[in-house]
């Protein structure tokens, strides 16, 4: 879904999330224990190291409905975050 989030949309993507909520539960704690979260204060620094490890592509993209994608070309996936938009979303 990369729709703004509507009135008339809100019932569909409260039923998305909650089919995905224990997936994404379980990445929560997996970064837990991967980066000691708990002993982190800088979550910029956080950020910058999650994005290294994994080899993130930042850019900055004119669109402020688009956080960023995974293209996927020979099997390979190159995920993209959108600098633009605020950290919180590129988290």
């Amino acid at each position: 879904m990369s729709d703004i989030i509507t009135r008339e949309n809100l019932e569909q993507l409260i039923e998305l999330n909650k089919t995905i909520k224990d997936e994404v539960s379980s990445m929560i704690v997996n970064l837990d224990v991967k980066y000691n979260t708990s002993r982190i204060t800088n979550k910029e620094n956080l950020a910058l190291k999650i994005l290294k490890d994994n080899h993130l592509i930042q850019i900055s993209v004119d669109d402020e409905y688009w956080g960023g994608a995974v293209f996927v070309k020979d099997g390979l996936k190159i995920p993209i975050l959108n600098t633009a938009q605020p950290r919180v979303y590129q988290y």
